[in-house]
């Protein structure tokens, strides 16, 4: 039994002109975003500054290639684990850093987080880094879904 469609010659046409406009939509949406994101990382290395983001589920940070260099960490890495970043840290600013943190992330926590520490970028090596963060997502009950933050080079 032969398929019999409904519509007609020119619906059909009119809904794959449709399709190929939201397409071509969709890709112009994605040429502006990733122009303003290399935008944002160009900025961001003017003003010497990086950004990471917190897997909590994993419990990974995701640094961007200028926190990697305040950091002292190889550019071809970004993806970290949190004791690997915590381990950075200078001992004596442990407890500050991680009381901002537990703050930052508690239900109804500030909205930003600030702390400078210092971060051993070689053997030997320390350097004073200020670190701000924000939850950029929370779930229904107030709990941190998405910590991020930026780093600056002091």
């Amino acid at each position: 039994m032969p398929h019999s469609d409904t519509r007609s010659q020119p619906e059909v046409r009119e809904l794959l002109a449709r399709i190929q406009e939201l397409e071509h939509l969709n890709q112009v949406a994605g040429d502006d975003l990733r122009a303003a994101a290399a935008l944002l990382e160009h900025t961001l290395c003017l003003a010497h500054s990086g950004t990471w983001e917190w897997n909590l589920r994993e419990d990974t940070v995701e640094l961007s290639p200028m926190a990697c260099e305040i950091l002292g960490r190889p550019p071809g890495r970004t993806r970290w684990n949190r004791p690997e970043m915590t381990g950075l840290m200078h001992p004596d600013d442990l407890p500050d850093a991680r009381g901002a943190l537990l703050v930052l992330l508690e239900e109804g926590g500030p909205a930003v987080g600030d702390v400078t520490v210092r971060v051993c970028r070689q053997p030997g090596q320390w350097r004073w880094v200020r670190v701000r963060g924000s939850v950029a997502a929370r779930d229904a009950g107030g709990g941190a879904l998405k910590p991020v933050s930026y780093t600056h080079l002091t």
